[in-house]
């Protein structure tokens, strides 16, 4: 790889990689979830439910939203802070 490869520039390796403006929105994973948090003093246990709307890559579909309802869930428990 290039040591001049840059964010907006074209990679062989990666071959549609390139942001573009005119594809902007469907180059853009979408989802949206909701969350639980319980802080118990130094513990702080986190359960979030997610939701996928759009996958950025094709999927057998056309349809800005192409993930199908069964595969569209994901479950996160996790222990402390996201970040």
């Amino acid at each position: 790889m290039p040591a001049t490869s840059g964010f907006l520039s074209n990679d062989p390796a990666r071959p549609g990689g390139k942001l573009c403006g005119k594809t902007f929105l469907r180059d853009l994973a979408l989802g949206t979830g909701v969350g639980l948090r319980v802080d118990i003093g130094m513990l702080v246990l986190r359960g979030d439910l997610g939701y996928g709307l759009h996958a950025p890559y094709y999927n057998g579909t056309n349809h800005y939203f192409n993930i199908a309802f069964k595969k569209a869930f994901a479950f996160h428990l996790a222990i402390g802070y996201p970040f």
